[in-house]
Parts: structure tokens; sequence; C-alpha cells
């Protein structure tokens, strides 16, 4: 089914097929508690304090024989640092910025427009999945040690944009998203074929990409 599936795909020449890469590095920490998270936080750590304190008897070597001494037991509070440095106004390239978010990668190719890595679809004897593995690590390329992580083989989201304008094919344009992570590495891009590259997080990414673009897989990202 698939196999046909691909093979209609590059049989309907009316419109351009797309595979999006929607590549993430997921939160390295924790996200920061709320006001109401801390206050419940510091409930719970003075009552689980209050449970742990208590007596317990041991046998003394007196002579008198049989006397218990009382021992106060106090627990052991644990030093944990109130904050963690999120890296909020790092440079947009840094992968240390908004650590306790997830961040999706964009390029800014020669229109000077932020978009999702993506690239058109021409093999009909090769798996959409396949071919969006192949042209992302073709961006990272010049990259040091990279491992990433592809999520299934099938689509996590779909757009389709039609060319108004045009009087011959393509009449428009039919995208597939398919989800990656970001294991590690350090990235690299070529410079030669992209203008710039970022980290972005999802209230950014609706804030640079386009709308109509950008509400067709907003409801398959998170935070």
């Amino acid at each position: 089914m698939l196999r046909r599936f691909y093979s209609q795909l590059k049989l309907n020449n009316d419109y351009a097929v797309m595979t999006v890469a929607l590549l993430q590095r997921n939160p390295v920490v924790m996200r920061p508690l709320s006001e109401i998270e801390k206050e419940y936080s510091k409930y719970r750590q003075n009552l689980e304090i209050e449970k742990s304190r208590g007596s317990f008897n041991i046998v003394s070597s007196s002579k008198n024989g049989g006397s218990n001494i009382s021992i106060y037991v106090a627990a052991a509070e644990i030093s944990v640092p109130e904050t963690v440095e999120l890296n909020e106004k790092a440079h947009h390239k840094d992968l240390s910025r908004k650590l306790d978010r997830k961040l999706y990668f964009c390029v800014k190719e020669g229109d000077g427009k932020w978009s999702l890595p993506m690239a058109r679809f021409s093999e009909p004897h090769t798996a959409l999945h396949s071919h969006a593995q192949t042209f992302l690590s073709e961006i990272f390329a010049p990259s040091n040690g990279l491992q990433m992580y592809h999520l299934g083989s099938a689509p996590v989201a779909y757009h389709f944009e039609k060319f108004g304008d045009r009087v011959a094919a393509p009449f428009g344009a039919k995208y597939f998203f398919f989800r990656s992570q970001l294991v590690a590495g350090k990235i690299g891009v070529d410079p030669t074929k992209y203008e710039e590259y970022g980290w972005f997080s999802k209230e950014e990414l609706k804030e640079n990409l386009a709308s109509d673009f950008f509400d067709s897989f907003e409801s398959i990202i998170t935070e």
C-alpha cells in the first residue's frame, strides 16, 4: 500500500510533494516551579521533616541496667540550587538556550525567511521518511559527532499550499512532516546553502513562520 502511495505521489505532477523535517531538541532541565508549586513544595518538605522527627530507645550500659536513653532524630536538609541558568537571551544558534523547553530547528535560505528544513520529493522508489532523513543528514554534513533519532515512518502532519497565480504545473505543493530528535553532536550547517540557522521554541516558530504553514503542525508540537 505504501509503495503504491509513493508512486501515485510521483505520478501526480500537478503538485510538488515536499518532505519536511521537524527536528527537536528536548528539554535538558525541568521548567522552573510556579509560585503555587514552590509553596506546595515547601509544605511537602516541612511535612516530611515533621514525619521524620521522633525518638527511639537504646539499652544503656549503666549498672542499674535496663534504663533507656531517648535519642532525638533530626531530618537532614539537602541543599539544592534554587535556579538553573536557562540562557533565555542566548543567540538562536546556541543549543544551550531555553534548557527547560523543546526547541525546533529552522533554516533561513536566500529569500531571508525562516522555514523548517524541507526538500522536494522526486524519487518514486524512496520512502518519504527516508527522503526526509537523507536531506536532513545532508544539511548537517559539516557537523561533528551528530546523532539523531527518527520517530516512526509515518507523517505527523500535512500541509497543502495552492499557488493561486500559476498557469502551469505545479499548481501547488503538498507538505509531509516527519519528526526527529537531536541526541548529541556539535551542529554545523553548510553556509553556502543556508544563510542562517536557529533553534526556536513553539511561540518563536509562530512568530517566524508563515501563519498557515505553522497552523498545519501546531497541534503536534509541545512546549
